[in-house]
């Protein structure tokens, strides 16, 4: 059998990527055995080579000499972005230059189009900005852990002593001012709730079985003072 071109850049590529994402990041880099839309994943540490159970999927292109000095592109399967797209992990796409020993990578994101004619997809690279080097530590470290999924605690204690302030049994409002006031926190607790669900979309592993049903009761919080709220103004057009 035949040791094709394919599969010795296919396998270079691999190889060449595990080698260098741990040299440079220090991190454990596990080639898959099995292709199944992706072919290797890295595990994130912190600056103590502690781990934290952050993981990065990756799927790896090689190609023998990229020509153009400013972007390159690889297509992949339909199937492989959406594939992708479901996981609740970051997934990147690595184009490696195997004449010049330089990574590209790039985010897989639900949003981004990746249209072109055919059964595949494109993933562009910009050689300048998608180049891997030493800041793609940090780089990387985000796509695991966003600033803003950072304060996903933060909101959730903001949204429980909220909800705290609501009446805890249904109530009547007796005045305008009052109900302007409970008004006002059934609205700020449904801003923070929705910055959270959008952080659960992202990274559903953030909060605990017990702390999402105490968000579910948050919600419940505000939809049944809401349904005492419309009650009562209806009370107090009538001369209740």
């Amino acid at each position: 059998m035949k040791y094709g071109k394919t599969n010795i850049n296919g396998d270079a590529g691999e190889y060449f990527l595990a080698y260098k994402f741990t040299k440079i990041l220090g991190w454990p880099c596990r080639l898959y055995g099995q292709d199944l839309g992706v072919d290797a994943e890295i595990e994130v540490l912190d600056d103590d080579s502690i781990s934290n159970g952050d993981i990065i999927k990756i799927q790896i292109k090689a190609v023998d000499s990229i020509k153009s000095t400013s972007s390159v592109s690889v297509y992949v399967d339909d199937r492989h972005i959406e594939y992708w797209k479901k996981f609740c992990l970051p997934v990147i796409v690595c184009c490696i230059d195997l004449s010049t020993e330089k990574i590209y990578w790039k985010q897989v994101t639900a949003t981004e189009a990746y249209d072109t004619q055919g059964e595949s997809k494109k993933v562009s690279f910009c050689l300048e900005h998608n180049i891997f080097d030493d800041s793609s530590k940090e780089a990387f470290r985000k796509l695991v852990s966003p600033e803003k999924a950072n304060s996903i605690e933060g909101l959730f204690v903001k949204a429980k002593e909220l909800t705290l302030q609501l009446p805890q049994n249904t109530s009547n409002f007796y005045d305008h001012e009052t109900i302007n006031q409970v008004e006002d926190v059934c609205n700020n607790i449904t801003t923070i709730v929705s910055e959270i669900d959008e952080i659960l979309r992202s990274f559903p592993w953030k909060i605990s079985a017990f702390a999402l049903r105490e968000l579910n009761w948050m919600r419940d919080m505000v939809r049944v003072t809401k349904i005492d709220i419309s009650r009562s103004i209806c009370d107090l057009a009538n001369g209740g």
